[in-house]
């Protein structure tokens, strides 16, 4: 299937082959920077990172989905893991998830253009 929209994966190059498989670059992973707009938040008894995601993006279409950001922000790999409660997350602003997570990168009209997929 094609990359959906707001997860990582959708300005990455996808393609399928001759047998209709369909094949994803690996997006490369976004790390944490000094924002003036990031927000200190501590993890409270029962958190994961969708319910952290829709508190601090609530009103953004598909609020749940942007826990991604917010792991790779911190370097949490494994998000299925439990949070340790009072742990200090770094939750980038929203305007960061627009503007950054969530834009396409410098290159992707020509990525686009060069795979074929241009209208």
């Amino acid at each position: 299937m094609p990359p959906l929209f707001n997860t990582r994966y959708q300005f990455c190059r996808s393609f399928n082959d001759q047998n209709g498989v369909w094949y994803l670059e690996v997006p490369k992973p976004f790390r944490f920077t000094s924002e003036t707009d990031n927000s200190p938040y501590f993890v409270k008894t029962g958190d994961n990172l969708p319910i952290i995601a829709y508190r601090h993006y609530r009103g953004f279409s598909g609020a749940p989905q942007l826990w991604r950001a917010i792991a790779e922000f911190n370097d949490i790999i494994d998000a299925t893991e439990a949070l340790e409660v009072n742990r200090l997350l770094i939750i980038p602003s929203l305007r960061w998830i627009k503007e950054v997570f969530l834009s396409p990168p410098d290159d992707y009209k020509s990525i686009i253009a060069n795979i074929g997929l241009a209208s």
